[in-house]
């Protein structure tokens, strides 16, 4: 219960965290919050799309939206999208006009589908256009090896109904190879399946 309990503080301060962010942008208390509703409902009714698999946050330099992951096997791990890039328009429309939330929603859409997103690589000070097509794929949540002084590093990017037992999977390995102790990293793991993520703390 006490790990149920903490992993849902966990997850409500994330959501709160990307709310208080909008606002410090926006400013506008209502329009935020009446997005937010609006994403929530959307999510629901886009039980058949499929997002093209990146994590992502505000860069507030070129108003765009900027990749800070991407997930293995995903669409956008099979397009050119590279991390660190910021999409600034997405199929003509750029982030600055529609908000920030709402773009993010739009990189969802029917499987098979393609979506064109107008690029900024800040590494390469270059304006790319890359087309993504938004295949079916499931999301390898879980990374892992052994790193210096017998630490065994696994990485938590998403809780699903696949993370308990890759993880479980990966622990055993990593003690098998000699695991003395463990760091999870969940840096990107922004949301997720209470279930799985409570399953995965009483295992340690």
């Amino acid at each position: 219960l006490i790990s149920a309990v903490l992993v849902f503080m966990f997850f409500f301060a994330l959501y709160l965290y990307g709310i208080v962010g909008e606002l410090l942008k926006t400013g506008d208390v209502a329009s935020v919050l009446e997005d937010d509703e609006k994403n929530y409902t959307l999510s629901y009714l886009s039980e058949d799309s499929v997002d093209i698999g990146v994590k992502t946050d505000y860069d507030y330099n070129s108003k765009g939206i900027r990749v800070t992951f991407i997930k293995n096997g995903s669409p956008a791990q099979n397009s050119e999208l590279q991390v660190g890039d910021v999409i600034v328009a997405i199929d003509g429309t750029t982030v600055d006009e529609r908000g920030y939330r709402s773009s993010v929603q739009r990189l969802s859409g029917a499987v098979d589908s393609e979506t064109v997103l107008s690029v900024y690589r800040a590494a390469t000070d270059e304006n790319l256009s890359i087309t993504v097509r938004r295949t079916a794929y499931t999301p390898n949540t879980i990374s892992y090896k052994l790193i210096e002084n017998d630490i065994g590093y696994i990485l938590i990017d998403e809780f699903d109904s696949t993370t308990y037992k890759s993880f479980s999977s990966a622990f055993t390995e990593l003690i098998e190879k000699g695991a003395r102790g463990f760091v999870l990293d969940v840096r990107f793991c922004y949301s997720g399946d209470l279930d799985s993520a409570v399953s995965v703390l009483d295992m340690l």
